[in-house]
């Protein structure tokens, strides 16, 4: 194939990306912003030795997923790369990132569940996060490959009191201009009281951050605090977001790590629960359990089982065992210290037979993974935010005798390339139709 020429051709698929897939002379050719089922000419822009890369030139007949983008900064911001394809779609296609994952890694991908998700795929996202552009003077999205940041027009994926809330900031930055503004995040809880963190790197004046609070309080009536940040942990303000999970009242510390969906994770969680009614055991860990949700909700389902969760991050295990407390939770211990050497601070006769991670994008350690075959619990129940890293690491567990019994993708970004998985893996003799 030559660069320059034009091809006229049929998209056979879609990935997380927002790529077309075709093939051409046996060779893969990957289209940014193309659906399966489209029919378009396009020039190749690039070819590697396995694959090539291609640009549109005319569409001729459009897919039955291809729909209008809600948004006018798609394929720039880089965030929404599925939002041009059908919901239905998208799920369709998260699980078959799922697959690939699975099969690039020789596992088994035949029994992947379909997608699970929520009837929302707008405004479901409970925080976003922004950068500080100093050539503009104004917080956005840092746009994909790149440091640039994208001027900030509105986001479908937030609520529009966010929305609000940026672009005030941005039209009256003179205020903390000269603190040297680094970064901008807003949080909510499901009652809808909304939290602000401004990250500076010089320590603001305490009338600017009066007048700033005044400001944007005035005009969002459902901000409840404003917490000004820099790089001096120590003397940070701190404010705490109150939420519910599945009946649960939850506090988190409002820097600390929470799922950005409520309603999907609420899915999640419900699988998770329904994984756990039908296997066998008396001892549970919860492992990187930030501020104790899966843990806690667990404890709840199975008052007679003895949970220990563990977290790295010690705000996050002040609000777990917080969160124990007030919902009056007695079969769970948190521990603050790295998953990876949880054993340490159990008696032998704790051992847990099952064990639960969610870890971070890049998956577990080697150390985590050595430790998890040296216990060998009955089964582990992986969350994961990353099909690669969870297929990798699947697959070292694979080789030492656990099996798959159940994968299922949740969509907990929706018009992202992101998917939640919760997998289980056992080395028993389990009925895998109990737990579909």
């Amino acid at each position: 194939m030559n660069n320059k020429d034009i091809y006229n051709i049929e998209i056979t698929d879609t990935n997380e990306n927002g790529k077309g897939i075709a093939k051409k002379d046996g060779l893969v050719i990957f289209i940014d912003g193309l659906v399966k089922g489209d029919v378009a000419d396009i020039e190749i822009i690039s070819e590697e030795k396995n694959y090539a890369l291609g640009k549109v030139k005319r569409i001729h007949s459009s897919s039955p997923y291809r729909i209008s983008p809600v948004c006018s900064d798609f394929r720039k911001c880089g965030g929404c790369t599925l939002s041009h394809v059908s919901f239905d779609f998208e799920n369709e296609i998260k699980r078959n990132a799922v697959r690939a994952a699975f099969r690039r890694n020789s596992l088994t991908n035949d029994i992947i569940d379909p997608t699970l998700s929520s009837s929302e795929r707008i405004g479901y996202r409970n925080k976003i996060s922004l950068r500080y552009c100093t050539r503009t003077c104004t917080f956005g999205y840092s746009m994909p490959e790149t440091n640039n940041i994208l001027p900030f027009n509105g986001c479908a994926l937030c609520s529009d009191d966010f929305n609000k809330i940026v672009l005030l900031t941005n039209q009256n930055i003179a205020l903390i201009k000269s603190f040297f503004p680094e970064a901008l995040f807003i949080r909510s809880s499901s009652s809808g009281d909304i939290v602000i963190s401004v990250l500076t790197a010089k320590r603001i004046a305490e009338n600017i951050k009066k007048t700033y609070t005044k400001l944007i309080k005035n005009s969002v009536p459902k901000v409840s605090d404003v917490v000004f940040l820099t790089s001096d942990k120590e003397n940070n303000d701190k404010a705490y977001i109150f939420d519910n999970f599945m009946g649960l009242k939850l506090r988190v510390d409002s820097n600390s790590f929470r799922q950005v969906n409520k309603t999907a994770f609420e899915i999640l969680l419900r699988e998770v629960v329904k994984i756990e009614k039908n296997i066998k055991f008396t001892k549970a860990a919860d492992l990187y359990c930030g501020s104790g949700v899966i843990g806690l909700i667990s404890a709840r389902e199975f008052p007679t089982v003895h949970f220990i969760g563990t977290e790295i991050n010690s705000d996050s295990i002040e609000n777990a065992k917080f969160n124990a407390v007030s919902n009056s939770i007695t079969n769970i211990n948190f521990f603050c210290g790295d998953s990876a050497s949880f054993k340490e601070k159990l008696h032998k006769d704790e051992l847990p037979d099952l064990i639960i991670v969610d870890p971070p994008r890049f998956g577990l350690s080697d150390k985590m993974k050595k430790e998890l075959l040296a216990l060998f619990p009955e089964n582990i129940i992986y969350i994961s935010c990353n099909p690669q890293t969870l297929a990798r690491d699947i697959a070292t567990l694979n080789k030492k005798g656990y099996e798959i019994k159940k994968t299922v993708p949740v969509n907990m970004f929706p018009m992202t390339k992101h998917v939640e998985t919760v997998v289980l893996l056992s080395k028993g003799e389990i009925d895998s139709k109990k737990v579909r």
